[in-house]
């Protein structure tokens, strides 16, 4: 009996060690990268962002964000990569300037 629970249980260990990932594709790729290159991004982190710049992913712009966590960014927050992701194409610089506010016409 006690050699059926033993087995039993290394089986439960080693099915909760399996690693958690994303379904193949751009998600899956963002997310190995992360773990291998963005040192203070945890599994779990790299994960979520990976997920919630999954637009910006698709539009092939895995590459200019992740130099912005590398180089900008000072934690792994959702903010820090909603932020990074914002910051692609014509809009890396911060995006243009303002227009200016007209007064109404009745003013």
């Amino acid at each position: 009996m006690k050699r059926v629970l033993g087995v039993f249980l290394f089986i439960a260990l080693v099915a909760s060690c399996k690693r958690d990932l994303p379904p193949p594709g751009v998600e899956r790729a963002c997310v190995l990268e992360c773990e291998r290159g963005v040192s203070r991004c945890d599994a779990l982190q790299c994960r979520r962002g990976c997920g919630l710049i999954l637009d910006r992913l698709r539009e092939g712009e895995r590459q200019t964000i992740f130099t912005c966590m590398h180089h900008k960014a000072t934690e792994c927050t959702d903010a820090q990569w909603a932020s990074c992701a914002a910051q692609v194409g014509p809009y890396i610089d911060g995006g243009p300037i303002a227009p200016e506010r007209k007064a109404f016409e009745d003013e």
